[in-house]
């Protein structure tokens, strides 16, 4: 099976390879399994370049890769055990290695963080990391 986010008003859509459908066939974990994600309030949709995307789209995206969507900011201090897990398709030494909360924001938007997470377990980073990591199906290392 493959995927496609489709965005009808702008006619685009996100598609990843069939990478996934290897993944599936050998019963390897979603993509975003073990991720909990939460997207950044964003007044109007998420924009990279010239493909824009709504929260309901981006829900669909994260939630068809098994992630977990956040309904509000964790506290970087007091994430529960059950909660601190190493997703699947993290690369073994990566800044992501630890990783199992990520705050998703639009960069240059106005409900971009003015504080953003660079701790083991939790990372502020942005949509188009998330996008990245559709577009090859594995957790990107954040770029600088």
């Amino acid at each position: 099976m493959s995927f496609r986010l489709a965005s009808p008003a702008l006619g685009r859509h996100i598609e990843h390879g069939k990478q996934h459908e290897v993944f599936e066939c050998v019963q390897h974990p979603s993509l975003f399994n073990g991720c909990h994600v939460y997207l950044v309030p964003q007044p109007g949709p998420y924009a990279v370049g010239d493909l824009q995307l709504s929260k309901v789209e981006l829900v669909t995206l994260i939630g068809s890769g098994d992630g977990v969507l956040l309904g509000r900011e964790p506290d970087p201090e007091a994430i529960p055990p059950s909660q601190c897990m190493v997703p699947y398709h993290i690369v073994p030494g990566s800044p992501l290695a630890n990783c199992s909360h990520y705050l998703v924001y639009q960069p240059g938007g106005r409900g971009e963080p003015r504080l953003k997470y660079n701790m083991a377990h939790i990372k502020s980073l942005p949509i188009t990391w998330l996008l990245a990591c559709v577009q090859t199906f594995s957790l990107v290392q954040p770029g600088p």
